[in-house]
């Protein structure tokens, strides 16, 4: 199982509804479903999961591996690859009078799934079942595993007035308790790399006025105490981000940036490196497709950049909903520049090579190499992004150079000045020079000079 860096890939939809509610009641989450937004630049976009029978009795989700979900509808718990079938048994069943509150990864490849209503965490083998359980905390939203503990957001007085949520310590042999008092409505926690815990704060206003919700840093050694029997309070807070319209997944990805969904938006947003402020956009899904849970996919093999090969790099598995017709699970991937396509065949003189999906505004180089094309390797690292070339790069000339527009396409102009019959193969490397420093190459292809 790919673990993610929070322990959270989509919380409880039901523990959602408070703050939902009164925008429910309007027309807007129930307008046609609208064509996702195309992906930025250096990525690409794949549904793994989609359920349209009870989209709104998706609770939670987890990536499981490249081809399975562990999939909370409602009261029940699956182990599931695509679409979601009727016929399909359940590993955990609470029953009708319950439902699941959340998912999270937990140590030895278990899974976590806390109940709603009746309080209970049950660890789960999601090929055979419920293996044990302990006492949890009702309204639950979100948890992260620490060991055989779980941190977890949780509101478990409400609807009664004034109650507030907190994050509360829960496993087996202990008596949960509330280490960290909230003001609001429950949100998301995140576990940073360096074990900082980040809570989400939605503060009392529902939904949350623009720019107001906060990101909350507890240091790690305060998260120690508290485990080991403390209780924390703001004084232990050391860092606050603001800036969020609100709330419902976080994640870290292996740069050190949180990504941040809002239920009320189609946006993901992310913080730069060890920040907490939003600076940028990671992905719009588009109208009609509102961002819920999130997990990080991590691969050892590449970082979590743009116009890398798919299946060498780090995924964001991204959730969403329009809240009456669909659920749909997507991992953005990096997608690496490609060649438009071209004839294999090419005449004497000068011959087009079309470049898409390139980093936007900076330099292509075309490769050519007699000696033909081999497997892709990393030739090079360069600031942290891997290199990958299929020619070797010793036998390997340049052949064309140019300038990549805004939209990520460049038209080059390569030689073929005849006299004989020559195969050779073609590789573009485009770089950023000027900007972010993101590279990638374009797959080898084979082209055939006529004389």
């Amino acid at each position: 199982m790919h673990e993610e860096r929070t322990g959270r890939s989509a919380g409880g939809l039901a523990a959602a509804l408070p703050l939902l509610c009164l925008w429910l009641l309007s027309p807007g989450p129930f307008l046609a479903r609208a064509p996702a937004q195309a992906p930025p630049l250096g990525w690409g976009v794949s549904a793994t999961f989609s359920e349209t029978a009870q989209p709104l009795q998706v609770r939670a989700l987890l990536q499981w591996d490249a081809r399975q979900h562990v999939v909370a509808v409602a009261h029940e718990v699956y182990l599931l690859g695509g679409q979601r079938t009727a016929r399909s048994r359940p590993v955990l069943d609470l029953g009708a009078s319950d439902d699941v509150a959340f998912l999270a990864p937990y140590p030895g490849g278990l899974v976590a799934a806390g109940s709603l209503v009746s309080a209970v965490v049950w660890v789960l083998d999601p090929r055979l079942g419920a293996i044990t359980s302990f006492p949890g905390v009702r309204n639950a939203f979100d948890a992260i595993a620490l060991g055989a503990d779980l941190l977890v957001s949780a509101n478990p007085l409400w609807p009664q007035g004034g109650a507030q949520s907190g994050v509360w310590l829960v496993g087996p042999g202990r008596t949960p308790r509330e280490i960290l008092p909230l003001v609001g409505p429950s949100a998301p926690l995140l576990l940073r790399a360096n074990g900082d815990l980040v809570v989400g704060e939605l503060g009392s206003l529902v939904p949350p006025p623009a720019g107001t919700a906060r990101l909350l840093q507890v240091p790690a050694l305060r998260v120690a105490a508290a485990m080991a029997g403390a209780t924390l309070s703001m004084a232990d807070v050391a860092s606050v981000g603001s800036g969020f319209d609100g709330f419902y997944d976080l994640t870290e990805d292996d740069a050190g940036r949180i990504h941040a969904t809002d239920p009320m938006r189609s946006r993901v947003v992310h913080t730069a490196p060890g920040g907490l402020v939003p600076v940028g956009t990671t992905i719009d899904l588009g109208p009609g497709a509102y961002a819920l849970g999130l997990q990080f996919v991590p691969l050892p093999s590449a970082p979590f950049r743009g116009f890398q090969p798919a299946d060498t790099a780090p995924r964001l598995a991204v959730g969403s909903t329009d809240y009456a017709t669909h659920f749909t699970w997507r991992q953005m991937h990096a997608a690496r520049p490609r060649l438009q396509p071209t004839a294999t065949a090419v005449p004497p003189g000068p011959f087009p090579i079309d470049l898409a999906n390139a980093p936007p505004q900076g330099l292509a180089l075309v490769l050519a190499s007699l000696a033909g094309s081999g497997g892709e390797t990393v030739v090079a690292t360069l600031g942290g992004i891997p290199l990958w070339l299929g020619l070797d790069p010793l036998a390997a000339i340049p052949l064309a150079t140019g300038v990549v527009a805004l939209d990520g396409s460049a038209h080059l102009v390569a030689p073929n000045p005849g006299g004989q019959s020559i195969d050779i193969d073609v590789q573009v490397l485009a770089w950023d020079a000027f900007g972010t420093g993101d590279l990638g190459t374009t797959a080898p292809r084979r082209l055939h000079l006529l004389p």
